[in-house]
């Protein structure tokens, strides 16, 4: 719901992609419909023949995807791509600071797609605010969670005890305005990418991957206590809110020979779109034939 498919994916030096709410088949839609099924893999191409393996119709789902009429993705990757509106995206919408390695792997792939005949186009962080985005996570978040049916008789972490206790108190009147908010938001949001760009182009985080353990500590402190946090979901868990498909893509390395990447944001159902733009930069950047430290296999 927050990252959970591209994060690990580039850090394992993978892909990652997100997909539409409703492309894939799918039982249950926790955190109002922010959490998607996908699968991390070597290459585009792989992705691409899981999506089709999976891609099935599926009456019981909650979300059914909508009837499609396109060629198969598999077919769409060989499609020459017409020249786009390729928004970049440097700074966070939540105020968190970008390092400088991710942003020089940044304006690298920016001037790599422009150079493939792309139109590059500015945006602001608070072009993507999503009004209605604190009560998503004061009160619709927090709600969703006790669905889970955590067994709390067993130890659990400080941050899950949080986070179901933090909807105490709340009423159904809070609850049902702030999905309404979060929605009118959303749709505001979601319609730049017809209006501004194409396609969003951000760093995938705003800094090198932490060490083990570093996330999780950081969950115990309060919500503006976790820099590392922020910097790390910065650019993604925004992207489950509004449910458009994303792209990871493990395109750079840090000192520690970490992996780190791009994100490739699009419009609905624009898999296909996606798909062949990391196609492209995996041919530059060939990340899977990259040889990992041996400490990090």
């Amino acid at each position: 719901m927050a990252g959970s498919i591209r994060l690990p994916a580039v850090a394992c030096n993978l892909v990652g992609l997100k997909v539409t709410h409703g492309l894939l088949p799918q039982r249950t839609g926790p955190w109002d419909w922010s959490s998607v099924d996908g699968f991390l893999t070597r290459t585009v191409a792989d992705t691409t023949s899981m999506i089709e393996l999976v891609d099935a119709p599926d009456p019981e789902a909650w979300m059914p995807p909508r009837p499609d009429t396109r060629p198969a993705l598999t077919d769409q990757l060989s499609e020459p791509l017409a020249p786009l509106r390729i928004g970049v995206l440097r700074l966070p919408p939540n105020g968190a600071t970008v390092e400088d390695p991710q942003a020089a792997a940044l304006d690298e792939v920016a001037a790599f797609l422009v150079g493939a005949g792309h139109t590059p186009i500015d945006v602001r962080p608070d072009h993507l605010q999503i009004e209605g985005l604190d009560g998503y996570r004061r009160v619709v978040a927090p709600g969703w969670s006790h669905l889970l049916d955590y067994d709390l008789t067993q130890p659990a972490h400080p941050s899950v005890i949080d986070r179901l206790q933090a909807i105490e108190g709340a009423t159904v009147p809070q609850f049902v305005r702030a999905v309404a908010e979060l929605r009118t938001g959303v749709r505001a949001v979601v319609r730049r990418w017809r209006s501004d760009f194409d396609v969003l182009l951000t760093p995938l985080t705003g800094c090198s991957f932490p060490d083990h353990g570093v996330l999780l500590d950081e969950s115990a402190e309060p919500p503006d206590a976790r820099p590392v946090s922020d910097a790390i979901r910065g650019f993604v868990d925004w992207v489950n809110v509004i449910g458009l498909p994303a792209i990871c893509l493990p395109t750079h390395t840090d000192l520690r020979g970490v992996p780190f990447g791009v994100q490739l944001i699009g419009g609905s159902h624009s898999e296909g779109l996606l798909l062949r733009m990391g196609a492209l930069l995996e041919d530059h950047h060939r990340w899977h034939e990259r040889q990992l430290p041996e400490d990090l296999r």
